[in-house]
């Protein structure tokens, strides 16, 4: 039974585009299976999926179940348009709403009123503003295994003690910044002192800050033990990471000196590395 809810809430651990990264999104495939376990009645297996987060004094397994909702495509593609992909995930709640909760197909009313159900574009559009009042993008992160806010962290009880714990000492020492102090015959806060002091250091020290002028000028011309000299400051060259370190000259590459295409420089013995970008033998 649970395979089933979850095939139909469109699960997966992966966001489906391009590299196709992994999301842990397994806490609500347990929540899933638990509540199958634990016969959770169907009203609460509903509501809490479709708005849990909404319900007074929600609890942390009653905002879980919400990931419902999100668990359609996340594109990290650098290229495209966020809001385009952004529309098309609420598109997505709300087609997977109408087949899981209402046993019909709206995807056809996005466009027009529906031909054969009484679902007009109105109603389409006025289920999809349900679906949309959450602070999202329309793309995800492209560089790690970063999940697309909003989030949810899903702490034990002994870390929510310890951060409960933790921000009552945070109150603590904010509660110290107002508490007053002397400074020179005044009576004020210690945040007051500090934006005092700030503030006088400010003007002592205003004219103080000189600029050091030019620091590094590159021509990039030649690498010479993996150093790109510097001729606004010779004693202190760029450095290049390459993979091969007895790569001393670009020059040494008639190809490449002669400004010639990516392909002749590759096929007379160069190779560019991918992360770093630099060339070498």
């Amino acid at each position: 039974m649970a395979t089933d809810w979850l095939d139909l809430a469109r699960y997966a651990d992966t966001h489906g585009y391009q590299m196709d990264r992994f999301r842990p999104m397994w806490p609500y495939r347990d929540w899933v299976i638990k509540a199958f376990n634990q016969n959770l009645p169907f009203d609460q297996f509903v509501t809490w999926q479709i708005a849990g987060d909404l319900l007074p004094n929600a609890t942390k397994e009653q905002r879980l179940a919400t990931a419902f909702n999100r668990l359609h495509l996340q594109n990290e593609e650098g290229g495209i348009v966020e809001e385009e992909f952004r529309v098309a995930g609420v598109v997505d709640r709300v087609n997977t709403f109408s087949t899981a909760f209402l046993g019909l197909t709206m995807e056809c009313s996005r466009c027009h009123d529906h031909k054969f159900d009484p679902i007009t574009m109105r109603d389409f559009y006025s289920m999809f503003a349900f679906f949309q009042n959450i602070d999202e993008s329309g793309q995800t992160v492209y560089f790690g295994e970063v999940m697309p806010v909003p989030t949810l962290m899903l702490s034990t009880e002994a870390q929510d003690a310890k951060l409960v714990e933790v921000r009552r000492k945070i109150t603590e020492k904010e509660k110290e910044l107002l508490v007053p102090s002397n400074r020179a015959g005044k009576t004020d806060s210690r945040l007051e002192t500090a934006k005092a002091a700030f503030a006088t250091w400010i003007e002592t020290n205003a004219n103080s800050v000189v600029l050091p002028g030019l620091v590094g000028a590159f021509s990039f011309d030649e690498v010479v033990s993996n150093r790109v000299a510097n001729a606004a400051d010779p004693s202190k060259p760029a450095r290049v990471h390459m993979r091969d370190p007895s790569f001393v000259n670009l020059q040494a590459i008639p190809a490449m000196a002669e400004g010639a295409l990516l392909a002749d420089v590759i096929a007379g013995g160069a190779s560019l590395d991918p992360v770093m970008g630099g060339c070498d033998r």
